[in-house]
């Protein structure tokens, strides 16, 4: 009896993956594999500092793939993974190498609305809340202002976590991390968090509070 070789295999949630990322990326790739190459939807490059010749600032595709041993990394519109075919400690220590680099990438707002776990928090809060409201205070006018809220709240939760988690699941910005960007750009997902959470501690204090008073 022989035990056939299984892949590794590993899926990540949305990223946002600047040149140097790309660079370091490439490198575990060349320092591992016999030959590596870069394709994006339209091009195919040797080398990730050709990347900055794309006339664009940031694109949805971007494949690197290795061979000896067989590597893949793929960064698609719909989805991150990677992928080697054949599991051994070396490969297992290129996974390693690799999931490390994309940790520090993922998007921390797109995290949330892509696990369904997050999701169905964020959605059970937005409708608990305004539910509440509309039993407890609404009448008439104000009754259907607070239902077309509900409406238009869960319509773009819907809309928003449909984007993500299709069209816009892989960024890649054709300039390094710390560039030009502003603080504000670079910490965008952070601070998005921070309000989202506020958002939804504030209404539950709500609640609660008017609840027990």
């Amino acid at each position: 009896m022989r035990k056939l070789p299984q892949p590794v295999i590993r899926n990540f949630p949305p990223v946002r993956v600047y040149l140097d990322d790309v660079k370091r990326l490439y490198d575990i790739l060349k320092e591992k594999c016999k030959k590596v190459r870069i394709q994006t939807d339209r091009f195919e490059v040797d080398d990730p500092q050709l990347l900055k010749e794309i006339e664009t600032d940031q694109i949805r595709t971007l494949i690197l793939q290795g061979t000896e041993p067989n590597v893949m990394i793929s960064l698609l519109p719909d989805r991150a993974n990677a992928f080697i075919d054949e599991e051994s400690t070396l490969n297992l220590g290129i996974m390693s190498e690799i999931e490390e680099i994309l940790k520090r990438c993922y998007r921390k707002v797109a995290r949330l609305f892509t696990n369904a776990i997050y999701y169905m928090v964020i959605f059970l809060a937005i409708f608990i809340a305004t539910t509440y409201l509309i039993i407890r205070f609404a009448d008439g006018l104000v009754e259907n202002a607070l239902l077309i809220l509900l409406v238009i709240l869960l319509g773009c939760l819907f809309y928003w976590q449909d984007g993500l988690s299709r069209r816009q699941y892989s960024t890649i910005i054709l300039q390094e991390r710390w560039g030009t960007k502003s603080f504000l750009f670079r910490n965008k997902d952070l601070i998005l968090v921070g309000v989202i959470t506020a958002i939804i501690t504030a209404a539950l204090t709500v609640i609660l509070t008017i609840w027990f008073t």
